[in-house]
């Protein structure tokens, strides 16, 4: 898919990124098409499919170093099918991602590597274990059939990754700065956004995203003011009222 103006919408949302100052994250995409949005210059992550083809990841993960990629990981969410089987994306089956294979590819990544798909403590702490620099909490919006949302567990997973310099980074029905600000407090260090900035990427291109992206930083900035936060370290979930009978 391209947009008017010829680009391809990944193109356009690492030139925000990269305008904004903001990570770009690459989901799957082939080697080529990697290469030219990692072109833009924006801080780029790029996530890999649980291929069933092992060297496959081995060789994603290379080819993003080799484009300055600032960090990689895998979706340890995307393995299962609806057939009951593991899933297959666009042709290409996927498989299991086991404690040992987490290990090599943290080993073999040669930067900081993101475990996303993470929804527990135990992964958390596996992640944790294998010597990953960050954990994506994230149920790939509803692509877990049943899976909690993200917000629900973070408390925990922060609490279980306490001293240990894991980022923990969050996604999932974030659509608002107010909706980062609830995420941040309950643990996160940063959140991420992907359905939220879909409509404006897909309408304005680059313009709309900093424009989405800067709205929900204004937001966030006025839900900062009225509880005085005064930066993003210092959240914690007291800032948060829950109504009677609820629990996080």
């Amino acid at each position: 898919m391209q947009m008017k103006n010829g680009r391809l919408p990944m193109s356009e949302y690492a030139a925000a990124a990269k305008e904004l100052g903001t990570l770009n994250w690459v989901g799957m995409e082939s080697n080529e098409t990697f290469e030219q949005i990692a072109s833009e210059g924006a801080d780029t992550v790029r996530i890999i499919k649980p291929f069933a083809d092992h060297d496959r990841i081995f060789s994603e993960m290379e080819f993003a170093g080799k484009c300055h990629a600032v960090a990689v990981g895998i979706d340890i969410d995307h393995v299962a099918g609806q057939d009951g089987n593991y899933d297959v994306v666009d042709g290409i089956p996927m498989g299991p991602v086991r404690f040992t294979n987490l290990c090599e590819y943290v080993k073999a990544a040669g930067r900081p590597f993101v475990v996303k798909g993470v929804l527990s403590v135990s992964d958390a702490i596996k992640a944790k274990e294998a010597g990953a620099a960050a954990v994506f909490v994230s149920h790939h919006h509803g692509r877990v059939p049943f899976g909690i949302p993200p917000v629900s567990c973070l408390k925990q997973i922060k609490e279980a990754l306490a001293g240990s310099e894991v980022a923990i980074f969050c996604d999932c029905s974030i659509a608002s700065g107010y909706d980062a600000y609830k995420t941040l407090a309950l643990g996160a260090d940063a959140v991420s956004v992907g359905r939220g900035i879909l409509t404006p990427l897909l309408k304005e291109g680059q313009e709309g995203v900093v424009k989405k992206v800067n709205e929900m930083n204004r937001q966030l900035s006025e839900m900062c003011i009225y509880t005085g936060v005064g930066s993003m370290q210092s959240f914690e979930p007291s800032v948060l009222h829950l109504a009677a009978g609820a629990s996080i």
